[in-house]
């Protein structure tokens, strides 16, 4: 009786992670689409091939949908990067790892949309600011600054120098940007002329024979 009652709870604890899952994947290319602003929950339920109650069934409402849907790509993308660095064995292959992870996000289109649309919102809502200011400050912390140092080494030295926190930062919003800005091209994007921008951005603002010296 209780194994058939752990079944049931596990089936539909499955149901329900597997209807989320499918919500959050509708609600990002609604997201992109429609902007936070004009996108609707009906399109996002439509998409899905579910009801507006499946929705309200798992999110409050539709900030609640759009800042778990962030949170989860974050979230993956920041496990994603920490596996890539933990096969590294030395500051050189860590380095050249996180290029990789790195440049593909300016070619990442959906994903920059969806971030414009999250800056956009954060600053249009003040508590949303507040949470998101508090998560960059631990983010470029001292204890995060030497931790990143142990994986890529020192940066720079002298006046002009730039932390490694900073310049990761720098890096990803250059990148998503160039992403959005391709979106403005009359012609398709020429993929090698993106990616040269893109390592040309990395080696500014991360590659220590870059940084200024004292």
């Amino acid at each position: 009786m209780i194994e058939n009652t752990v079944q049931k709870i596990s089936k539909h604890e499955m149901r329900t992670r597997a209807t989320r899952e499918l919500l959050l994947q509708a609600a990002e290319t609604v997201f992109a689409r429609d902007g936070y602003e004009r996108a609707e929950l009906g399109a996002i339920a439509t998409l899905a091939g579910r009801t507006k109650g499946a929705i309200y069934a798992q999110f409050k409402s539709k900030e609640d949908v759009f800042l778990a849907l962030v949170t989860k790509r974050v979230g993956c993308y920041r496990a994603e990067v920490e596996e890539l660095l933990r096969r590294s064995s030395n500051r050189e292959e860590s380095l050249a790892a996180f290029r990789q992870y790195c440049l593909r996000f300016a070619f990442d289109q959906s994903w920059a949309l969806l971030m414009m649309e999250y800056k956009l919102y954060v600053i249009r809502h003040p508590d949303a600011k507040a949470a998101h200011l508090l998560f960059r400050s631990e983010m470029t912390s001292g204890d995060r600054e030497r931790g990143l140092t142990r994986i890529f080494g020192p940066a720079g030295t002298g006046q002009g120098a730039l932390s490694r926190a900073v310049g990761i930062e720098m890096v990803y919003s250059l990148l998503l940007a160039l992403a959005v800005d391709m979106r403005f091209s009359s012609e398709a994007p020429n993929h090698e002329v993106v990616n040269n921008i893109a390592n040309r951005i990395f080696d500014a603002l991360l590659d220590t024979a870059a940084q200024p010296e004292s």
